[in-house]
């Protein structure tokens, strides 16, 4: 699906919901959570996102602390 933008000049910019699709995967394998998306006049995607909510840690890591932590260790 192509959607047209009207810009400024009368001139159509064309972005793919491809496009938002693929930013949107990469944002979630990234591990941010997407509150809004804009798109805008020149094409380009824009994604916002609470920066507090990224966790590079895996589940294994954070169980890992947890335990060495129960366990009276750091």
């Amino acid at each position: 699906m192509t959607a047209p933008i009207a810009t400024r000049r009368n001139q159509r910019v064309r972005f793919k919901q491809a496009d938002l699709s693929r930013a949107l995967k990469a944002a979630k394998d990234a591990g941010l959570a997407v509150e809004r998306t804009r798109i805008m006049p020149t094409g380009e995607i824009v994604l916002e996102h609470q920066s507090d909510e990224v966790s590079h840690d895996s589940a294994f890591d954070e169980w890992k602390a947890s335990a060495r932590k129960a366990q009276g260790y750091q």
